[in-house]
């Protein structure tokens, strides 16, 4: 089988899209000149309209920190003038691309978005794995952030770990949204974390407030 790497490329060649921001009812895509650093996509698929659009629906699920989430009904108006301004950048995939983190994979049925730390996120929230918890659990978490989901059009929480099973994306319950801001905002990451469950169902988490810079790399 071959694969192939696809990026989103301004129609006069010189910048490569890697997301977007939706403020005051406008959106700005994200734009930058090294292909190495912008959104991209490894693929098995032949028909370049449907990649288009895959690849259009990944960029939706990448909008900024700070950004709003464009509303459903001005989609097909955003995609319209998308493809009026950008197009497809394809060449076979190289060597180890095919493992790159931080890229989208678009390969068969999958829609798989792999993070900075190489860890699958599949696009549909409920297709991931969620955290839940009868006591307590112990977990090296190398990130956290809040995920669009492909279904719904709306965010959720979701970390990253990486102990002895390797690096692998968690969803988390919704009474825990408000954990992956407070993890940057303070700058603990990467760090070991205890969950604890709590009597009404909720997550009370335990971890150092001063990052340990001798902290292990994950598995």
């Amino acid at each position: 089988m071959t694969y192939y790497r696809a990026w989103f490329q301004s129609k006069n060649g010189y910048n490569f899209v890697d997301g977007y921001e939706f403020k005051d009812l406008e959106t700005t895509f994200l734009i930058t000149h090294d292909p190495e650093t912008a959104f991209s996509a490894i693929t098995d698929y032949s028909d370049l309209d449907e990649l288009y659009l895959r690849m259009f629906q990944a960029i939706m699920r990448r909008p900024t920190d700070e950004s709003d989430l464009i509303p459903y009904e001005q989609i097909a108006e955003t995609y319209a003038y998308f493809r009026d301004d950008y197009v497809l950048q394809i060449r076979p995939a190289q060597g180890d691309e095919i493992d790159l983190a931080n890229t989208t994979y678009l390969v068969g049925d999958a829609r798989v978005d792999r993070d900075e730390f190489g860890a699958d996120r599949m696009a549909a929230r409920y297709d991931n794995r969620e955290l839940t918890i009868q006591r307590s659990i112990s977990r090296y978490v190398l990130g956290a952030g809040m995920y669009v989901d492909s279904e719904t059009g709306t965010r959720y929480a979701g970390i990253t770990t990486g102990d002895s099973d390797g690096r692998l994306f968690w969803a988390l319950p919704d009474n825990c949204a408000q954990y992956p801001n407070l993890l940057n905002k303070l700058g603990v990451l990467p760090c070991r974390i205890q969950f604890n469950r709590l009597s009404n169902g909720g997550m009370h988490l335990a971890f150092p407030i001063k990052r340990n810079p001798k902290a292990p790399d994950a598995a």
